[in-house]
């Protein structure tokens, strides 16, 4: 006859591997629950950067747009000399200034991007000093303006382009990331309940 002490650890020793497979049972349930809140955590922070940086190539092509704007402004004065022609040089001045602060609050994380504005807004300011605000004057030499203007110009048209192309370059790159990361997540939420659910059958088999 066994004793009592006998009988406990021989029960003990019976449901020792139903007690594992609680526990692990436990613990799977508890990791998916974690993980999964780390996948959509990390889900949502590469969808912010993706809209961020669709931010910024919005803001950038205003910019470019704003600029391109003076100079057609610019171009249509010395050909008709009439104040009218100057409008759309005169809105774009607006809109560049706002696209301009707001790019500095979206770039302000990425050195290289506000390195390229700074040069933008320094050779904006040329093309301003130099070329623009002398035709609006008068003051422009009649000689080669146009070409003098272009000149100037360019540089600050290549500036923004080469904005754009790196902001797409994170573009593509951030949304191959939050593919993988949409990936991983499906299959997560796939093979964690048939994880599961193969813990549970366990539980129940050992309980018969």
């Amino acid at each position: 006859m066994l004793r009592l002490p006998g009988i406990l650890k021989f029960k003990t020793r019976l449901l020792a591997p139903l007690y594992t497979s609680v526990f692990v049972l436990v613990i799977l349930v508890l990791a998916r629950a974690g993980l999964g809140i780390w996948l959509d955590f990390r889900r949502q922070d590469a969808s912010s950067w993706v809209r961020h940086t669709l931010q910024v190539q919005s803001q950038a092509e205003l910019l470019l747009n704003a600029a391109l704007d003076q100079e057609t402004g610019i171009r249509g004065y010395l050909l008709t000399n009439a104040e009218s022609s100057l409008e759309p040089y005169k809105s774009g001045q607006i809109d560049f200034n706002k696209a301009l602060a707001l790019l500095y609050n979206l770039v302000a994380d990425n050195p290289a991007q506000l390195h390229r504005l700074n040069e933008i807004v320094v050779l904006y300011n040329r093309w301003q000093r130099e070329y623009a605000q002398l035709v609006v004057l008068g003051a422009a030499p009649e000689s080669n303006t146009t070409l003098a203007g272009k000149l100037l110009f360019d540089p600050l048209r290549s500036q923004v382009m080469a904005m754009l192309q790196h902001e797409e370059e994170l573009l593509a790159r951030r949304n191959q990331q939050l593919h993988r990361l949409d990936q991983t997540f499906h299959i997560f939420n796939i093979l964690a309940p048939v994880l599961i659910l193969v813990g549970f059958g366990c539980n129940l088999w050992l309980l018969h």
